[in-house]
């Protein structure tokens, strides 16, 4: 490998860590946020995952429809396969 390749990853790597440091606050309130809402009885945390995923879903415009059906596929293909009941 070359120097400069060398010099590539080290900076990427310089980067994605400092990156990672700063969203350190924002990841640790989010797991309060959660901890809130679950000590407070007020959601689960699979309510709390099933709000996420409604929410990346809309943010995405995710065609539900055709979500629906892929998931019927993938069910009906794990249920002959014996992976779920």
């Amino acid at each position: 490998m070359n120097e400069a390749k060398q010099e590539d990853y080290r900076k990427f790597i310089e980067l994605f860590v400092a990156i990672e440091q700063a969203m350190e606050p924002l990841k640790e309130a989010r797991r309060e946020l959660r901890k809130g809402f679950s000590d407070d009885d007020r959601l689960t945390r699979g309510e709390m995952a099933h709000a996420v995923r409604a929410y990346r879903f809309l943010e995405k415009e995710v065609d539900i429809e055709e979500f629906n059906d892929v998931h019927d596929i993938i069910d009906n293909l794990l249920i002959t396969m014996g992976k779920v009941s």
